[in-house]
C-alpha cells in the first residue's frame, strides 16, 4: 500500500511545473508583450510622423507653386520704350515689382498676369496686383502666409488689399532678387535704382513649422522644428531688360 502511494506522488511531481518555471514563463511572456507593444507603438508614431510631414510638405508645395506662378508672370511697364506705346497702355497705367525685408521676413507686391475672372463675361483682364506677407491670425496669433489679389490693377498700390490665408503655420517667407551681381534683400521698380525693371531671377524660401499644436491658445517657439522649401524663379519678361549690374560669371549662392 505504501509503495503505491509513493508511486502516485512521484508521477504527480514529474507531470507538474515548479514555481520557478512558472515565474520564468510569466517573465518571458511579459518581455514578449512589452517588445510587441513597443514595436506597435513605434510603428504608429512613425506613421503619424510621416502623415504630419506629408501635410507640411503639401502645405509648402501649394504655397511655393502659387508664389512661383505669380513671379514668373510678373511685369512692369516702361512707357518710354517704343514697344509699350499703344492704345492698350497709357501713361496712367501703373505696374510694380516690390520686395521689402522686415523681421527676417519679406513682403512681396507685384503686378502680374495670373488673374482668373470668377464670373463669366466679367470685364476683367489677366492683369492683377498681388501681395504676399506673413501675418498673425487674429484668433490664435499664429503666423500664416497671406496672399491678396485685386480684380484690376489699382491706381494706388498703398491701398489695402483683401488678404486670405494661403498656408497656415508658416514661420517665414524670404525673397531675394538677383541684381546681376548678388542677391538683394529689397527691390522697388518705382524707385531710381530699380525703376521700371524686373530682376532676372528671384530666390524664394518658405519655412513652415512641422509640428501641430494641440491647444488652440498655444504659440510656437523659436526652437520648434521647421522645414524649408527653396527655389529660384526666373522672370521671362525681364529678359529684354538691362540688368542693374553686369552679370558675373559665377553665381554666388548665399544660403545663410
Amino acid at each position: 500500500m505504501r509503495l503505491g502511494q509513493d508511486k502516485r506522488l512521484k508521477i504527480s511531481d514529474e507531470s507538474g511545473m515548479t514555481l520557478l518555471e512558472i515565474i520564468i514563463s510569466i517573465a518571458l511572456l511579459l518581455v514578449m508583450t512589452i517588445a510587441t507593444s513597443s514595436l506597435l507603438t513605434n510603428g504608429v508614431d512613425m506613421r503619424l510622423e510621416l502623415s504630419q510631414r506629408s501635410k507640411v510638405n503639401h502645405r509648402l508645395a501649394i504655397a511655393m507653386q502659387r508664389i512661383t506662378e505669380d513671379i514668373q508672370h510678373a511685369f512692369v511697364l516702361n512707357n518710354k520704350r517704343s514697344e509699350y506705346q499703344g492704345a492698350a497702355i497709357t501713361r496712367s497705367t501703373k505696374s510694380l515689382f516690390y520686395i521689402r525685408q522686415w523681421d527676417n521676413n519679406s513682403e512681396l507686391k507685384l503686378t502680374t498676369l495670373t488673374h482668373k475672372p470668377r464670373i463669366a463675361s466679367a470685364h476683367e483682364s489677366d492683369q492683377t496686383f498681388v501681395v504676399y506677407r506673413i501675418e498673425k491670425d487674429k484668433d490664435n496669433q499664429r503666423p500664416h502666409l497671406f496672399r491678396g489679389e485685386t480684380s484690376a490693377i489699382p491706381t494706388n498700390f498703398e491701398d489695402d488689399v483683401p488678404m486670405v490665408i494661403l498656408a497656415k503655420n508658416i514661420k517665414s517667407l524670404r525673397i531675394q532678387p538677383w541684381d546681376g551681381m548678388k542677391w538683394e534683400t529689397e527691390w522697388n521698380s518705382s524707385k531710381t535704382d530699380f525703376r521700371d525693371t524686373l530682376p532676372r531671377m528671384v530666390k524664394v524660401e518658405v519655412e513652415a513649422y512641422t509640428n501641430e499644436l494641440e491647444d488652440e491658445t498655444s504659440q510656437y517657439g523659436e526652437n520648434d522644428p521647421t522645414t524649408t522649401l527653396r527655389t529660384v524663379v526666373s522672370i521671362p519678361l525681364a529678359v529684354d531688360m538691362k540688368e542693374i549690374k553686369e552679370r558675373s560669371k559665377t553665381l554666388r549662392w548665399d544660403m545663410n
